[in-house]
């Protein structure tokens, strides 16, 4: 029997996700924070843009944001996997390089100490968002007139500046040891990786993007365009445009040899991560899809359960039962 659950830690941020006899695949995607897996049990093939990798019982698989990846089930065996989804603001803290993002060495960690440390973090916080849950049970009566309590912000700013952390001693020595062993430091950017390199995203207005540059840089200003574009109906034809006039067999063959993932995946991935952002307000999910560019609530609920294992309206209601 296959099962899958999530819970959502809001002091810190930190979705907990779980999958047990767990036998889909995940198109190409990528998430807007770090993913940090334990798996049970079951073994995975982990696709980055140009690698493949097997993930098996006793191994972790360590993700950095808008890191574009995909799995599938191997040899029959379903996947039993415990994973944080931590912001980038988590992991940012305390760096010695100012406005620095970490990123991770390797996809795939075969160590038994960061195995302990994420299953412990697991645990300790699947217990305080548990308990938060209790308590925003019992104040439901006070939800506005909608039903639906809007969540509070998750990233706020104690009075020393720094990320508000919830007290998780495991979690602390889990961020620790991730920077001492696993991590590498870059420029604080919204970018995607395949796993070996890092396409930062930026920010540009000219829309000839094809003049003189790079396909690395042309990659980046055309998912620049596409973010401040995602409530349009963009076709690949918006994004030939876009790119200066190119053919749509030279826009496909960048998206290939740049990420790895067609523009269709890429977008979807935006705009599912978009509307994880506006799912926190309790807006309505036909708002949701209409404000990330989805074609409707429907299309919304297709792209979500797709690349996410569950469906918006679960997540609201998370966010709903989570938050203050």
């Amino acid at each position: 029997m296959s099962t899958s659950s999530i819970l959502f830690e809001p002091r810190s941020g930190i979705f907990l996700q779980s999958f047990a006899g767990y036998s889909r695949s995940f198109a190409p995607h990528f998430h807007d924070n770090y993913v940090l897996a334990i798996i049970k049990d079951g073994c995975r093939k982990l696709k980055l843009a140009q690698e493949s990798l097997l993930l098996s019982r006793g191994q972790c698989m360590l993700l950095s944001p808008r890191q574009v990846h995909s799995c599938s089930e191997q040899h029959n065996q379903a996947l039993c996997m415990r994973a944080l989804c931590i912001p980038k603001s988590c992991c940012n803290v305390g760096t010695a390089v100012s406005n620095s993002m970490l990123r991770f060495k390797s996809a795939v960690g075969d160590d038994a100490e960061l195995f302990r440390l994420l299953d412990q973090s697991y645990e300790q916080l699947q217990e305080q968002a548990l308990q938060q849950q209790q308590h925003q049970q019992q104040q439901l009566p006070q939800s506005n007139a909608t039903g639906i309590a809007p969540c509070a912000n998750t990233h706020t700013q104690s009075q020393t500046g720094t990320h508000a952390r919830i007290h998780n001693s495991h979690l602390n020595e889990l961020y620790v040891y991730l920077k001492e062993q696993y991590a590498t430091t870059t420029n604080d950017t919204d970018s995607v990786t395949d796993g070996s390199r890092t396409v930062c995203i930026a920010k540009s207005s000219d829309r000839n993007l094809f003049s003189g540059t790079q396909p690395r840089v042309r990659m980046q200003r055309l998912l620049s365009y596409m973010e401040a574009h995602l409530s349009e109906p963009l076709t690949l034809k918006d994004l030939c445009v876009a790119a200066g006039g190119c053919s749509v067999s030279t826009l496909l063959r960048l998206f290939n040899t740049e990420l790895g993932i067609t523009p269709r995946y890429c977008l979807n991935a935006m705009r599912v991560n978009a509307a994880k952002i506006q799912l926190k307000s309790g807006m309505p999910l036909s708002e949701v899809a209409t404000s990330c560019g989805f074609a409707d609530q429907s299309h919304l609920n297709h792209a979500f359960q797709r690349l996410e294992g569950i469906s918006p309206g679960m997540l609201r209601t998370i966010f709903r039962m989570s938050c203050k």
